[in-house]
């Protein structure tokens, strides 16, 4: 049997939100997947949670003008389709997204598309960070100097 398809029928065994699962485990890592309509598909705790809802079921098929303002909306969006249109990932883009609080915050964002078996763009996925978390944990190594032998 081709790897193609056991890869397939493999994925078609796993139990929904397995994968979101994942993210679950990775502090202040937010990831979701949208469907070509750009529907929300599924999403770790942190999102489900940040996004108004108790679980992943209950944001399952909202989209971002359901969940967002208007204007984070229409930027989400924005971004979806040159990825969705492209079948390119679009990597670190900056923009603002709720914090906790449900103020704008600059979070950075990465979204890659998803592919059906036939090759086409089915939608995509994204995690995003706090750019503010990820840079204050950013480390410089420089002040580091290595021992004389």
């Amino acid at each position: 049997m081709p790897i193609n398809t056991i890869k397939v029928a493999w994925q078609e065994t796993l139990r929904a939100g397995s994968v979101s699962g994942l993210f679950d485990n990775l502090p202040d890592t937010l990831f979701f997947a949208k469907d070509r309509e750009m529907r929300l598909m599924a999403g770790n705790k942190l999102f489900v949670e940040r996004c108004g809802y108790s679980d992943e079921a209950e944001m399952s098929g909202h989209d971002d003008y359901d969940i967002f303002p208007v204007d984070m909306a229409e930027t989400f969006r924005a971004t979806d389709e040159l990825v969705i249109e492209s079948g390119e990932p679009r990597v670190g883009v900056i923009e603002h997204f709720p914090n906790l609080l449900g103020d704008p915050e600059w979070f950075i964002t990465d979204k890659i598309p998803l592919f059906s078996t036939t090759g086409e763009c089915a939608g995509l996925c994204g995690i995003v960070r706090s750019y503010e978390r990820a840079h204050a944990t950013s480390v410089s190594y420089t002040h580091l100097t290595l021992p004389t032998i």
